[in-house]
């Protein structure tokens, strides 16, 4: 009798707990990967490898042995581990493991800011108007408010200096001064683009799979957090838009992309305009919706793909629970001062809720924690409220 298949699965997050379910009913003998416990170590499912080593010997050992005896594949569920992934590719395809991730020039385009926005600009895709800080002069026409994003040239040895956030608007020249001062051109740690956050945006995902024969995506539409958060979403809703994904295959195409990833992609409501942000070049935290929807991206791409039996949905929502809960209760103010959703609006839109995050009727272990976790937050915001509060009331008695 063969031997089953093997996938690596490398990170232990939601994302990588959505893998492991995935990769097992598509008939694999699943390892998670992870240098810290996630959700995925919860899980019945699978075998779990937790790998504090810096250069984690004891994951690649069991590759060697794992590929030596049967076919072996492996996936990243995050950034920093598709860039061990690119790190070790020759080592890994000497091995032989399949890498179900496209080819390292695709790679490096989608995780380097500069070199993505460099590539929108020579193909002519709809994007803000980029600065190429260090390598060419402000552009004409660049002003107030911009958005700073870093590039993947950072020093990370440099504990004078504040770290680059992952993304920030910035209202006034003295702040771009004073990042240029910090940072100063020539290293090229940042790019400054026009600010889209004043306008009304619905933030869009495209997520697809791409082969040499096919490639399948569909639209969904991030609803929390709000476009200021630059956040991962917690709230993510199927919203057909036949032009964001006209713009998403496109851009696949030119890059000649084979795998599974993420399209991002702003809407401007009042102009109709729409603007390429992204690509995550791997699977994204609400990649089980795809499997409810009934898109199965890992299985297309292992040639294990089921065939879809109905038309996709129109509609159907991804919520992370615990995280979305804690919006609600805490950050759903807006920038004008509006809180949206209301309480019957929030009720309106859980109706729509398809997939809950770490759920999984079969296995219940993650969801337990993260709901744990979630309890755990409440309790120690109610808790700082009580403190503060009755500081207040000694301070007033005192004055008294």
């Amino acid at each position: 009798m063969p031997r089953q298949d093997a996938i690596f699965i490398l990170g232990a997050s939601g994302t990588g707990l959505a893998l492991l379910r995935d990769a097992v009913k598509l008939g694999f003998d699943a390892y998670v990967v992870d240098r810290h416990r996630g959700p995925a170590f919860d899980s019945r499912y699978g075998r779990k490898i937790l790998d504090a080593s810096a250069d984690l010997s004891r994951t690649r050992a069991l590759l060697r042995e794992v590929s030596a005896a049967r076919n072996c594949w492996l996936i990243a569920s995050s950034d920093p581990w598709l860039e061990f992934v690119q790190a070790h590719r020759p080592w890994l395809e000497g091995l032989p493991v399949r890498i179900l991730h496209p080819s390292s020039r695709v790679v490096e385009t989608c995780l380097s800011k500069i070199e993505f926005a460099r590539f929108c600009r020579e193909q002519g895709f709809p994007t803000p108007l980029t600065w190429f800080v260090g390598a060419e002069p402000r552009p004409a026409g660049l002003e107030l408010p911009l958005m700073l994003r870093p590039t993947r040239k950072l020093e990370r040895n440099r504990p004078e200096r504040p770290p680059l956030p992952k993304a920030r608007e910035i209202r006034d020249e003295a702040e771009v001064a004073r990042w240029l001062e910090l940072y100063p051109e020539q290293e090229g740690a940042f790019l400054l683009s026009r600010s889209l956050l004043g306008r009304d945006l619905v933030q869009l995902s495209v997520p697809f799979v791409r082969t040499s024969r096919e490639c399948t995506m569909y639209v969904a539409e991030k609803i929390r957090p709000k476009p200021e958060d630059c956040e991962v979403g917690i709230f993510v809703r199927i919203r057909p838009d036949a032009q964001a994904a006209a713009l998403a295959e496109q851009v696949i195409s030119r890059l000649d992309y084979w795998g599974i990833g993420e399209v991002e992609i702003l809407r401007d409501r009042a102009s109709g305009e729409y603007f390429l942000i992204e690509i995550n070049p791997r699977p994204w935290s609400q990649y089980s919706l795809s499997a409810w929807a009934g898109f199965h991206f890992l299985g297309t791409l292992t040639g294990r793909g089921r065939r879809r039996r109905r038309a996709p949905p129109t509609d159907g929502a991804w919520i992370d629970v615990a995280g979305d809960i804690y919006y609600f209760l805490f950050r759903r103010r807006t920038r004008d001062g509006r809180v949206d959703p209301t309480f019957l609006g929030y009720l309106r839109q859980l109706r729509s809720v398809r997939v809950l995050a770490h759920v999984d009727l079969l296995d219940p272990w993650p969801v337990l924690s993260a709901t744990l976790r979630i309890g755990r937050r409440i309790l120690g915001r109610r808790a700082g409220f009580l403190r503060r509060r009755r500081g207040v009331a000694g301070d007033s008695g005192g004055s008294a």
